[in-house]
């Protein structure tokens, strides 16, 4: 049974690892392998990547707690360092490479899963109702960067500020690469949000340029630190000059209905196996299960002169599709979505919005969550709760 709690007592880092039982050894464990990560695996894999180096060797693409087997139950005995490889490998080899920075002893004995995931390019595949314009807008529904008229993304929900003026302000919620980042481009407090995103208006044959798409203009974001710095979310807001205009719901609509569902203010842990759901504008409402915590995840972006260049996330989330599902749980566009436990009474408790995933084929993916806490701290924000009163 998950325990809901007031939203108020969420715990992240190593407070989440102790509460659910993971044995301390093992967090030291994937926190030092973090550090190898960053200080010796990823920058010879980045060198390879660039053709600096000829050398092809298997490497740690990330790593973080995840489950010894998927069939038991969640217990202090049950949770291993899951890491992913580029490349083929034995436990082995897999132990030898994690030996130096743990010693071999630790390495040879703590609990190890490892597996190879391939990348997979999928062509558009749009929840066609998340993607029309809606007045007052729920999240869950595509919104972008009037500046981005080739990208898209979704609006998480909505929030107010924790302190001065922007108490009283009315603030939507997505990550910095869908809303603030805008390519070669530096962000703009006061760049125009769209609901629905400028791909989307031109899909529909409406003219990107009306006012009634606007939702509104940006106010302010998390600027991610490049490596070797370390971020915990990818998130920006935009002010919605009408209240009015938003709904503090999500958008939910289903195989023959629509519904919107009210955020509560709770919280759970977020462990491994935990079911959870998600409203975004690509895949729409789809239901998944936490694989992977305490996650360092490494995402490759562009600068505004061109570069290269990576951005480290600790204390990721690493959600993928159910069992008994046959579609991914999430796709390019639904960045900004919130996730979400799902309650008895169909109300949802926000968890983390999504900012990355990894297809792997048609049927399989893998989307990166950043802490509903982790979101609202760098923001300086409090989600809104219920039903808007004014809409």
């Amino acid at each position: 049974m998950v325990e809901e709690r007031p939203g108020s007592e969420a715990v992240v880092g190593d407070e989440l690892l102790a509460r659910i039982g993971v044995p301390s050894e093992l967090g030291e464990a994937n926190r030092v392998v973090g550090h190898l990560l960053s200080e010796t695996i990823w920058p010879r894999i980045r060198a390879q990547e660039a053709g600096e180096t000829a050398s092809r060797e298997v490497g740690i693409h990330d790593a973080g707690i995840g489950l010894a087997d998927d069939d038991r139950e969640v217990g202090p005995g049950d949770f291993a360092l899951s890491v992913t490889l580029t490349g083929p490998a034995s436990e082995g080899e897999v132990r030898r490479m994690l030996a130096p920075a743990l010693g071999a002893e630790t390495a040879a004995r703590i609990p190890l899963r490892f597996e190879v995931r391939e990348s997979a390019e999928l062509g558009p595949a749009y929840a066609d109702e998340y993607r029309r314009h809606i007045r007052p807008a729920p999240g869950g529904v595509s919104i972008g960067n009037k500046r981005k008229t080739k990208t898209q993304g979704t609006l998480g929900c909505f929030a107010r500020g924790r302190s001065g003026e922007r108490q009283n302000m009315t603030l939507g919620l997505s990550c910095w690469h869908v809303i603030a980042e805008v390519g070669r481009a530096k962000p703009q407090k006061g760049d125009v949000v769209l609901q629905p995103s400028y791909p989307a208006i031109e899909d529909l044959g409406g003219d990107p340029e009306a006012e009634k798409y606007r939702l509104e203009t940006l106010e302010s974001w998390a600027d991610p630190k490049p490596f070797p710095a370390e971020n915990t979310a990818d998130a920006a807001v935009f002010q919605c000059l009408d209240p009015k205009a938003a709904d503090w719901r999500i958008f939910d609509s289903q195989a023959t209905w629509i519904t919107y569902s009210k955020l509560v203010d709770q919280t759970v842990d977020v462990r491994p196996k935990l079911e959870v759901g998600k409203c975004g504008q690509t895949s729409g409402t789809t239901r998944g299960v936490v694989k992977r915590i305490a996650l360092k995840r490494s995402i490759k972006r562009e600068d505004d002169k061109g570069r290269v260049i990576y951005f480290d996330y600790v204390d990721v989330v690493e959600i993928g599709h159910k069992g008994d599902t046959t579609y991914p749980f999430a796709l390019p566009g639904d960045s900004g979505s919130i996730c979400w436990k799902e309650k008895m009474n169909g109300s949802f408790i926000p968890l983390g919005m999504m900012f990355a995933e990894k297809v792997v084929s048609k049927t399989e993916s893998y989307e990166f969550m950043n802490l509903i806490k982790h979101v609202k701290d760098v923001l300086d924000v409090e989600l809104l709760y219920g039903k808007n009163p004014n809409s």
